[in-house]
């Protein structure tokens, strides 16, 4: 193309101009660039527009170049403002409450992303975009666990439910007398149905944890991590999924989200009394959830009869 360009030049003079308004134009483009890379704000909102928004690489450097124009001729805080003001467009048909995995789990994925950018934002920070080739996923952070199909995983999973209980109402003085009557009687029991084991998976999630089954795909009950990591927790009881979480923030080099992380070490709780690390619970929703509010409250409205300021 250069050559071309080159060989149209009549002498040596207009070639030399060309070469140097190209190379301004080089210059002037890297140091935009630089410059958004160096504000973790630019950064953030480019790189999720980038991820969610450009189809594939031409549209992506159509974007960028969109981007560059708009740059030149606005102020700073008025660029980042509008980057807001394209990203609340994608959750116009949604509220903080209704938005849920099953019914919008590409929404409810970029609202997880979103979070962890604003809560970053906030500390002065950048978002890590990269990811393996699965991409982005969304994690139960308590796990559905009416969905355990074998029948081995299905005991092993109640056996340790039923420990776990009988270790709440030694620390916490919760009486679990029922649900605990219901799980060794199913652990006795010759074969268990689906439909019977999903009613007590489902029983120990309301009665121990205060979560229905709606809440298990909302908001507060969700993180983003990459697919692989996402698949190597499975359907794995809160502790044992926080005990790999801990282990993998060991490893240099690990991509975990910041809110993520945050979630796992129950850094949300705002209760006074001694936190219970071995589970997921509707009060810790709640403490996730308000604070999702806050982050997310200038993209998305919290409820139907609100609307965005």
């Amino acid at each position: 193309y250069y050559e071309k360009q080159l060989d149209a030049r009549k002498n040596v003079e207009e070639k030399k101009q060309y070469i140097e308004e190209v190379f301004d134009s080089v210059r002037k483009i890297y140091r935009t660039i630089q410059d958004w890379y160096n504000n973790y704000e630019i950064h953030n909102f480019i790189g999720y527009i980038m991820t969610y928004k450009g189809k594939d690489g031409s549209s992506k450097i159509s974007k960028i170049v969109e981007y560059m124009n708009a740059y030149e001729v606005t102020t700073r805080g008025k660029f980042i403002q509008n980057l807001k003001d394209e990203i609340s467009k994608d959750f116009q048909k949604h509220t903080l409450q209704s938005i849920n995995y099953e019914e919008h789990r590409k929404d409810a994925e970029k609202l997880l992303m979103l979070f962890n950018i604003v809560e970053l934002n906030s500390i002065r920070s950048k978002f890590n975009f990269s990811v393996g080739s699965g991409g982005w996923s969304i994690e139960h952070i308590k796990a559905q666990h009416s969905k355990i199909v074998n029948e081995t995983d299905r005991k092993d999973y109640l056996k340790k439910e039923l420990d776990r209980i009988t270790k709440i109402e030694e620390q916490f003085k919760e009486p679990h007398e029922e649900i605990k009557k219901i799980i060794s009687n199913a652990l006795c029991a010759t074969t268990l149905s689906d439909e019977e084991f999903s009613q007590i998976a489902e029983n120990i999630d309301q009665t121990v944890d205060g979560f229905d089954a709606l809440d298990m795909h909302k908001l507060g009950n969700l993180a983003l991590l990459s697919k692989d990591d996402n698949s190597a927790f499975n359907n794995s009881p809160f502790y044992e999924k926080r005990q790999m979480m801990l282990n993998w923030l060991k490893k240099p080099g690990r991509n975990i989200p910041y809110s993520t992380t945050k979630a796992f070490l129950k850094m949300y709780a705002v209760q006074d009394f001694s936190l219970d690390f071995t589970r997921w619970r509707k009060s810790d929703f709640d403490d996730m959830f308000a604070q999702q509010v806050l982050c997310l409250k200038d993209f998305i409205r919290e409820y139907e009869n609100e609307t965005n300021e």
